[in-house]
């Protein structure tokens, strides 16, 4: 029979690498060296890493950090109609 302490330790993995992958999720932005290609790659991988311990991450919340991670150089004005 397993003990508690040791049943408790993939649980505790798993949790520190869903907070370590949303914390990069949070501070991901595009560097100026790396072309789009590599900056989406990036990116769907932390997507796949947090998808593969169950943590999988909503469309909306992705559309939302890809695009907030791409910096001022890809905003556009909003037009007036």
């Amino acid at each position: 029979m397993m003990s508690r302490k040791h049943s408790r330790i993939p649980r505790q993995k798993t949790q520190e690498k869903e907070f370590t992958l949303r914390q990069q999720m949070t501070y991901f932005h595009k560097h100026e060296d790396k072309n789009m290609d590599e900056h989406i790659c990036r990116f769907k991988s932390m997507c796949d890493n947090l998808a593969a311990i169950g943590q999988p991450v909503p469309d909306k919340e992705k559309v939302v950090c890809i695009l907030t991670s791409l910096g001022p150089q890809y905003e556009t004005s909003p037009q007036l109609c």
